[in-house]
Parts: structure tokens; sequence; C-alpha cells
């Protein structure tokens, strides 16, 4: 069975090593990226198969609201769940 996907946007190395773990053992998969541009980019290619989408409010520079509803925008990633991450 394949593992489910969950991407994360995280810039703290501490925080997201403690996150992946944790999704780890639970039987996920995930991805990290560090800025909104590499995010969006990389995101629709995991679509089909993706989880959930983690975000942390402070890796999202213009706004993680503003970054929500980019996403939800998408047609294929509206029916994602979207987990806003405070530190």
């Amino acid at each position: 069975m394949a593992k489910k996907k969950i991407v994360i946007l995280e810039t703290d190395q501490e925080q997201c090593q403690q996150l992946i773990s944790s999704l780890e053992q639970e039987g996920y998969e995930s991805f990290v990226y560090q800025d909104v541009p590499q995010l969006m980019k990389n995101i629709l290619l995991f679509h089909k198969s993706l989880t959930a989408i983690f975000i942390n409010i402070s890796a999202a520079p213009f706004g993680a609201v503003e970054l929500c509803n980019s996403i939800r925008n998408l047609d294929e990633l509206k029916h994602i769940p979207i987990l806003l991450l405070a530190d």
C-alpha cells in the first residue's frame, strides 16, 4: 500500500524534523518546502495522492490566508485539507 503524502511549508528545521518524525510513525510520507514559490511549483505533482497540506503561518511571508486561498482556487487541490501551524 502506498504511503499517504503530506506537503509541509516550514522554515524551522527543528520543528520540521519533529513533525516529519511524528508523521512517519503514523505512516505518512512528508515533502517539505521552505518557501511559497517552491511549494506552489511542486504541490501539483502530488495532488492525486495528497492527504493534507501543513502550512506554518510564519513561513508564508505574504500571508497564510492568501496562500490558502491560492491553493483553494486550484481545482486539483480544493478538496485537500489545509492545516495552519503556529510557532
